[in-house]
């Protein structure tokens, strides 16, 4: 199949890829449009998106020490936070960066994650057993089919997958994550350019680890504490951050935003304000597009 990566100025450019998962009303990213019933993997369309958040983003360029020119990348990432296929996408992003990066050092890259509701209205603290969960959902065949499928995709991207554990609201786990990027924004000690995102993204990968690998719950507060301090936050900030509601308004329209205007299944990036790409691509899907913004800047 073709994926179409479309900017909003109208012109495009297609490149051949394989069929990867995006999840949009299901776990295994089955429910909207043609499907592999063997994989579980969606086909991906081309949305014809028209706009992006906070509009064009002109690439900045800068030098490194040996005087080589470089480009600023800046990648949206929409995501759910219970979403399998969010995981992998992030691990594929980052070997794409990492092997761009090989031959173009200088370049540097922002990652910014965005909420995204699948069910806004599942149950908070304890949740739900998440294994019978997928069973009421799929039935047992088919529940078992997309672990295995889940478990040989994921072990590929190193990746331990275990299905244990409870499933619920997420809302909590997001304002945590806009809590972190709220204070990456205003953070000036210098980063390692060979790491993508910042507090933000550690975040992420730490509520990832501790829901998909270790069979945590992310409705449990205590969870969200260790995700957070384990990130580099005070536990104290954390804390009164999960007693109050700051950071609810702003996750909850970002959500409804995305779902109205622009995403209808995660994981969804937006690059350089310019490019869309839908569902967890491999690593060549994103290496060709930050090959687009380096001949752009």
């Amino acid at each position: 199949m073709w994926i179409t990566l479309t900017r909003i100025d109208g012109h495009s450019t297609s490149q051949p890829c394989q069929k990867q998962g995006r999840q949009s009303q299901e776990p295994d990213g089955t429910s909207q449009g043609r499907k592999d019933i063997q994989s579980g993997w969606r086909d991906i369309e081309d949305n014809g998106m028209e706009k992006s958040p906070g509009g064009i983003m002109a690439a900045e360029k800068e030098r490194n020490d040996h005087g080589e020119e470089g480009s600023k990348c800046e990648a949206g990432f929409w995501f759910l936070k219970s979403g399998e296929w969010c995981y992998v996408g992030f691990r594929r992003l980052t070997r794409a960066i990492t092997t761009h990066k090989t031959t173009h050092p200088a370049d540097t890259f922002t990652l910014t994650w965005h909420a995204f509701y699948l069910n806004p209205n599942s149950p908070s603290f304890p949740g739900l057993d998440k294994t019978e969960y997928y069973k009421s959902k799929f039935g047992a065949d088919r529940a078992s089919a997309i672990f295995d499928r889940l478990g040989a995709v994921g072990q590929s991207e190193g990746i331990k997958f275990s299905f244990g554990g409870r499933t619920g609201n997420t809302r909590d786990s997001h304002r945590l994550m806009w809590y972190a990027g709220q204070k990456e924004k205003i953070d000036t000690e210098k980063k390692d350019d060979n790491v993508i995102g910042g507090l933000q993204t550690r975040v992420a990968e730490e509520l990832f680890r501790a829901y998909f690998e270790e069979e945590k719950n992310v409705t449990d507060r205590e969870v969200l504490v260790q995700a957070g301090v384990g990130a580099g936050l005070e536990k104290s900030e954390v804390e009164r951050l999960l007693d109050g509601e700051e950071g609810g308004k702003e996750v909850d329209l970002e959500a409804e935003k995305a779902r109205r205007q622009l995403v209808t299944g995660v994981p969804y990036y937006m690059i350089q304000g310019q490019y869309a790409v839908e569902g967890a691509d491999e690593p060549e899907t994103f290496l060709e597009v930050f090959e687009q913004v380096k001949k752009s800047s």
